[in-house]
């Protein structure tokens, strides 16, 4: 299945359960969410036993691939820990970016400068990447600034 059909599918299963909880009433939520847990559960135990037959080659390739390692994390089996999988992403998407701290939930990147639209960008990536992550600070360098009228006096002299 090519991404935007993933996307799709998981867009509209958000939306039936918004549906389901407007019209499920105080009674009948908990078992709804309760029936959902269990099959993640299932499908959770069924992931880790097929990654418990295949050797380490093999669940790194299947961590590779966006829509597994997104399962992979929610059942917490994925390979790499959070702080692996935020630098990976930052070096493939955003090279310029550094993971400068992970504390407590807390993903702090340095990049020089940063605009609002790069920093929503790169809390978003974190995030998919590492949800256990509840927040993300990104600290915007400046770039290196030249004193012309510096470097001009110091040429004349």
């Amino acid at each position: 299945m090519d991404p935007a059909t993933l996307h799709d599918i998981s867009e509209g299963i958000e939306r039936l359960l918004t549906e389901v909880r407007a019209v499920a009433g105080p009674v009948a939520w908990p078992r709804v969410e309760q029936l959902l847990s269990s099959v993640v559960q299932l499908y959770g135990a069924g992931l880790a036993r097929v990654l418990e037959s295949v050797d380490d080659t093999v669940r790194a390739r299947l961590s590779e691939d966006e829509l597994i390692a997104s399962l992979l994390v929610l059942h917490g089996l994925h390979p790499l820990g959070p702080e692996a999988r935020i630098q990976r992403a930052l070096e493939q998407m955003v090279p310029q970016a550094k993971l400068t701290g992970l504390d407590e939930g807390v993903a702090r990147l340095s990049v020089a400068n940063a605009g609002p639209g790069l920093t929503e960008a790169l809390s978003r990536l974190v995030q998919e990447v590492a949800p256990e992550v509840s927040r993300v600070e990104v600290l915007a360098e400046p770039l290196l600034q030249i004193d012309l009228v510096r470097s001009r006096a110091r040429k004349s002299v």
